[in-house]
């Protein structure tokens, strides 16, 4: 059973994507309350090798040797903040090495203005950090960093990696009704993306269970009113939605399913449509292992904007 490696899974950015996790839960700088994997207890800065590099690249040539399926990204991230992981450089240059497949890094940016992260960043596909809010206030309110994190050495970070990285910058805007959307903070979100010149801003909102109650949905109409605010300043700009691709599906028995369920549910809540995509399974399959995990007490269901989401009971 792979403990790292997770998927491939169905994402807007980056097609079908195989996750790889660089930290365990809940490894990380911020503690958004947003977060789909749950509350940070306790934030941390240090960056030490929290999953073995020699573990991750014995996983992964495992999985890669047997799956014929498609993948369009293999996606570092983590149940934290993936560039806490201080060989996060030397696993980029590993698998760009060995294989084809573009290699995309998610990051929240909280330690981007550190040189020597963005040096290990350099060759990778495609960086996806976020930026959520750009004054203080603001950003400790959304993103409740550690606190020696000041949202200026983040926006400074951010415009340094567009100058040294030459490849795709994807920057997403997470947007909570009523702590980061206010027409003032956007206005100075838009003429801070123009200074950082990512290839895109993409503007999200809540869309599955949060770590906080706080963490509540922007309507279309708002985002797409945050949108056109931001595009007075920067011109590449667009809203994310919900789509799906369908991968190739993968003959597993139901025990196998399960345990694929479960690992990926740790990562994030899912709904039925969603595992049904990942796993390449029909609807009734999916909905059997969900009752049956839900009755075994494995997993537990949420709502939101009354659409039933599943994810782990003990997070």
């Amino acid at each position: 059973m792979l403990k790292y490696i997770f998927g491939p899974i169905p994402s807007r950015r980056l097609g079908m994507s195989l996750g790889i996790d660089l930290v365990p839960f809940k490894i990380c700088n911020y503690d958004c309350i947003f977060c789909e994997v749950g509350k940070t207890k306790q934030t941390v800065i240090s960056r030490k090798e929290y999953v073995k590099k020699d573990t991750i690249i014995r996983e992964l040539d495992e999985f890669l040797s047997s799956y014929n399926g498609k993948i369009d990204h293999i996606t570092l991230t983590g149940l934290g903040e993936t560039t806490l992981n201080s060989r996060l450089g030397e696993i980029i240059d590993y698998i760009k090495e060995k294989y084809t497949i573009p290699v995309a890094v998610l990051t929240h940016s909280g330690n981007i203005y550190d040189k020597q992260v963005r040096k290990e960043l350099i060759n990778a596909d495609v960086i996806c950090p976020s930026l959520d809010a750009v004054s203080q206030e603001v950003f400790e309110k959304v993103n409740r960093p550690h606190k020696s994190i000041k949202v200026e050495k983040v926006i400074e970070g951010l415009i340094e990696l567009r100058k040294e990285f030459k490849n795709k910058i994807l920057l997403e805007v997470l947007l909570v009704k009523g702590i980061n959307d206010q027409e003032e903070e956007l206005e100075k979100l838009a003429k801070v993306c123009k200074l950082i010149n990512p290839d895109v801003v993409q503007i999200n909102t809540v869309d599955r269970p949060g770590a906080y109650p706080e963490a509540i949905p922007l309507s279309s109409d708002e985002l797409h009113k945050a949108k056109e605010i931001i595009l007075k300043h920067f011109p590449r700009v667009e809203v994310l939605s919900r789509h799906y691709q369908n991968p190739e599906p993968v003959k597993k028995n139901v025990e196998e399913l399960s345990e694929d369920i479960v690992e990926i549910l740790k990562r994030r809540p899912m709904t039925i449509l969603d595992i049904v995509v990942s796993e390449g399974i029909d609807y009734f399959t999916a909905k059997n292992i969900i009752l049956s995990l839900l009755e075994k007490g494995k997993i537990k269901e949420v709502l939101l904007n009354q659409t039933k989401f599943y994810k782990i009971s003990q997070t």
